[in-house]
This record gives structure tokens, sequence and C-alpha cells, in this order.
């Protein structure tokens, strides 16, 4: 059997030790250190400064365009020529 030739050789094949500190190595490479960041306070109130900023301006604009939708063109236009507005044939 031929086969059975060509497996032979994987008899020979010697297990190997791997070197101690592989494993904590590999770790390592993958997980750098557990280091806490530090962030300076004056960054962070900053950023959060920043961040409060951004939101309170994004509501004003917000407010700003609610607020002129609430009358249309038409609506100011029909109260310049002093139409009505309704749509009652009789008053």
């Amino acid at each position: 059997m031929k086969i059975d030739d060509k497996l032979k050789i994987l008899k020979t094949i010697k297990p190997v030790e791997a070197p101690q500190h592989l494993w904590q190595s590999i770790r390592q490479g993958i997980y750098p250190s557990n280091e806490i960041v530090s962030i300076r306070s004056s960054w962070l109130i900053t950023a959060v400064a920043a961040a409060l900023l951004v939101l309170i301006l994004n509501g004003a604009i917000l407010y700003q365009s609610v607020v002129s939708k609430k009358q249309s063109k038409t609506e100011s236009l029909i109260q310049a020529m002093h139409l009505t507005s309704s749509n009652d044939l009789y008053e």
C-alpha cells in the first residue's frame, strides 16, 4: 500500500517544546498593557464645554426652524392681501 508508506514518515516527527515565555510574549503583543490613560482635567473640561456648545447651538437652530415654519409663506401672503384663509363659503 502506497498510502501506508507515505504515512510512516509522520511517525518520525518528534514533539518540540515551546519556550517558557512564548505565550506571555504573544499575549503582550496582542494586549500591550493594562495602563490607564490619563487625560488632563483642562482638556476634559474643554471637550465637555465644546460638546455642550454644539448641543446648545443645534437646539437653537432647530427651535428657530420650528418657529419660522409655524406661519407659511402662503398664509403670510393671504394676510398681506387682506384675504380670508378659511374655506367656508359663508361667514
